[in-house]
C-alpha cells in the first residue's frame, strides 16, 4: 500500500482523500491507524454502512477521520457518489460476507480512482482480478 501512497504524492501539501470501507472494523481501524501514521496529510474518511458503528469505534480511530455511508448492495449511482472525489479506495470490509461481485472496485475503476482490496474471499478476488485489463485502460494503478 505504501507504493499506492507514493504514487499519490502524499508528500504534495494538497490533501488526498482516502476512503477506507469497513474502516470501523479491526483491520479496516488498523489500516487507518496505519495511513495516518505513513501519511498524516491524508483526509481519512471512514465507509461503512453504520454511522453508529463509526461512532463506537471512534475512540480507537484518528481524530481527523470523517464518516461516509457506503452500502456496497446500494447500486452503481451510490458507489459513484462513495468514490467521488477520492484518491484511493482501500476496501477492508468483511471477511466472509460470501461476496462475490467486485461493484466497489468497478465504480473505483470508472471513477479513475486507484483501489487497495485486503479481501479474502476467493471467488470475489478472482472477479476482481478479470477487471486488471479494465483498470489498466482506464489508468488505475
Amino acid at each position: 500500500m505504501w507504493l499506492v501512497l507514493l504514487s499519490l504524492g502524499v508528500t504534495s501539501t494538497a490533501p488526498k482523500r482516502v476512503l477506507v470501507v469497513g474502516g470501523s472494523g479491526r483491520v479496516g481501524g488498523s489500516t487507518v491507524k496505519w495511513l495516518s501514521r505513513l501519511a498524516p496529510s491524508l483526509q481519512l474518511v471512514i465507509g461503512g454502512r453504520s454511522e453508529q458503528s463509526f461512532q463506537l469505534a471512534r475512540s480507537r480511530l484518528p481524530s481527523h477521520c470523517g464518516f461516509f455511508q457506503v452500502d456496497l448492495d446500494g447500486g452503481d449511482a451510490a458507489l459513484a457518489e462513495a468514490v467521488a472525489g477520492c484518491s484511493l479506495i482501500v476496501h477492508t470490509a468483511g471477511p466472509f460476507q460470501q461476496r462475490t461481485d467486485p461493484s466497489l472496485l468497478r465504480a473505483a475503476i470508472k471513477a479513475g480512482v486507484p483501489y487497495c482490496d485486503v479481501c479474502d474471499e476467493l471467488q470475489l478476488a478472482r472477479n476482481a482480478k478479470a477487471l486488471d485489463a479494465d483498470a489498466a485502460a482506464a489508468g488505475v494503478p
